[in-house]
């Protein structure tokens, strides 16, 4: 059976997926940076 690929859902999960990786990539900055300023301290 051929699962036809909805366009809509695959903009929405590729949306999702793009904005989760944005918000880890801003967790990590943050405690990279949290971590930075401790070892300056």
């Amino acid at each position: 059976i051929k699962v036809q690929e909805d366009p809509k859902f695959v903009k929405i999960l590729t949306t999702e997926l793009a904005d989760s990786n944005v918000s880890n990539m801003k967790t990590l900055i943050s405690l990279n940076l949290k971590t930075l300023n401790e070892v300056l301290l």
